[in-house]
């Protein structure tokens, strides 16, 4: 115990003697939490894809349970079981130094995984917007034409040129293809 102080104590005086040092220790000591400053990152990558990764895995609501008295601590929680969230995200698992190693899940790594999905997501969105939009002007297209289509009808039946088999012909024609019109139309009226 003795020499731990005086370690301790060795520790703080050169702390105090060279503030750098200290500053220093703390940084390496935490060197995997938060720390983003571009002019300390190395081999940096975009996250290609992350929609199906999220997809695998499995949230849930969970209480925990006291290792030593095996009574159950706090209100429910949110988030993973750190064994399925390891097989979708290892380096999101951590392993305590207990004898048990036991497993904890740094949340913190989620984040751009999330932020990747949500970008993801909002293309897909918008690609589907723009292909909304390509199918309403269409079906824009198609009333035009079949209101087009309707007078044509209506004009040649109001002229009374049923004797004419030419006429007749058209006019059969005619109600085919409004029919068929009024079909798409009526299908694609659900696009909205």
């Amino acid at each position: 115990m003795r020499a731990a102080l005086s370690f301790f104590g060795v520790l703080l005086l050169s702390w105090a003697a060279s503030p750098a040092s200290a500053q220093q220790f703390h940084m390496e000591r935490n060197l995997d939490r938060n720390l983003a400053d571009a002019r300390l990152l190395r081999n940096i990558e975009p996250l290609q894809t992350a929609t199906a990764s999220l997809l695998r895995l499995r949230p849930v609501r969970y209480q925990v349970q006291s290792p030593v008295s095996g009574a159950l601590l706090g209100p429910l929680r949110l988030g993973f079981v750190a064994q399925q969230l390891h097989t979708v995200y290892p380096g999101m698992v951590l392993r305590d130094y207990d004898a048990k190693g036991t497993l904890r899940v740094e949340y913190g790594q989620l984040i751009p995984v999330l932020t990747r999905g949500f970008q993801e997501q909002q293309q897909r969105i918008q690609t589907l917007e723009g292909q909304l939009g390509a199918m309403n002007q269409e079906l824009v297209a198609l009333r035009a034409e079949n209101g087009r289509l309707t007078v044509g009808l209506a004009t040649l039946s109001a002229a009374g040129t049923h004797d004419n088999p030419a006429t007749a012909s058209q006019i059969a024609e005619l109600q085919r293809a409004v029919r068929q019109l009024q079909s798409l139309v009526s299908s694609s009226s659900s696009v909205r």
